[in-house]
């Protein structure tokens, strides 16, 4: 008799089918593995195993007992136990974000919508290092445990940074802002040609390279923090409300630079309250309320809900 049975297990979010009718046995200390790319469902799956989801249909049986929808708790009284990667993080005695699970894959872009406090910004902060979690796991390529590493030591495996506000050092000129993005970088003549990529790529930064970033437009500042986070070549670019205070028409252009820096294989995960113009450009969409993910789906579903609509969308679009 299997120690484990796993039968027709399917689960579903909104029109998202999730887990589809999988079934699958482990006898006693047998290993199995359940391999599959980011988003095929591992996760949900090994959820509705442990309790923390419930299955639309099929059954769970341990040890000859059928413990399909029994609460975690109970099913650690039977001698189960497993490993979570979901995300909690608290300032003080208040919690900011609580059993948040999200993933990203090579050359992806999501977008995370939500109100102010919503626990957007902690998001990232906690990926970077910059704010510590209460519980979770945050891994980078299944090998590297973001949680235990400093935030230079994170930025070295490539990950960079758009944050709110831009950030810019303001009497500084454009130039040194840029240098700024890769002056940890061993090899500095690959920073160089990267600077000149950006130059090129902005060529109003070009003309303005010695002007103190300070006293550029809101527009060229978000341009200046855009490329010095790409100085440093990341495969794996967080970006926090990069069309904050901005124009109309350069929130367009913004988006579309978006899309195009993605397009060439930079992975994106995106905190954004503009959700119209996010939904956009991005493949998935994460739906943040009060530090809970409430929502997830692809992007053009997620726009097509009409509590999202109502929402973030100002009505019926």
């Amino acid at each position: 008799m299997p120690l484990l049975a796993v039968e027709g297990l399917t689960r579903r979010f909104g029109g998202l089918v999730a887990v589809n009718k999988v079934g699958f046995s482990i006898a006693p200390a047998q290993v199995v593995s359940v391999v599959g790319p980011n988003g095929a469902g591992k996760t949900t799956l090994f959820n509705l195993i442990a309790g923390v989801t419930r299955p639309d249909t099929g059954h769970v049986t341990f040890d000859g007992r059928d413990m399909t929808g029994f609460a975690p708790h109970r099913l650690g009284r039977m001698g189960m136990a497993r490993t979570f990667q979901n995300l909690a993080v608290s300032y003080g005695a208040v919690p900011a974000v609580s059993d948040v699970s999200l993933e990203i894959a090579p050359g992806e872009l999501r977008v995370i919508l939500g109100a102010n406090g919503a626990g957007k910004t902690t998001i990232i902060k906690t990926i970077l290092g910059l704010q510590r979690a209460r519980a979770g796991t945050i891994r980078l390529d299944d090998r590297h445990d973001l949680l235990a590493m400093k935030p230079h030591r994170i930025h070295h495996l490539g990950i960079a940074w758009v944050p709110e506000g831009r950030q810019l050092w303001q009497t500084m000129t454009v130039m040194d802002n840029l240098r700024m993005g890769g002056f940890e970088a061993k090899d500095q003549a690959a920073v160089r040609r990267r600077i000149a990529g950006m130059l090129e790529r902005f060529p109003r930064l070009a003309e303005r390279q010695g002007q103190l970033a300070g006293s550029l437009s809101g527009g060229e500042q978000q341009m200046v923090a855009i490329a010095r986070a790409l100085v440093s070549g990341p495969r794996l670019l967080l970006m926090d409300e990069p069309s904050l205070g901005l124009a109309p028409l350069v929130v367009r252009d913004l988006f579309a630079l978006v899309r195009e820096i993605n397009a060439e294989g930079v992975a994106i995960p995106m905190v954004e309250q503009n959700a119209r113009q996010a939904l956009k450009v991005a493949h998935w969409a994460y739906l943040l309320e009060l530090g809970h993910i409430v929502e997830f789906g692809r992007a053009e579903e997620i726009a097509g809900k009409e509590s999202v609509k109502a929402v973030f969308l100002g009505g019926a679009a």
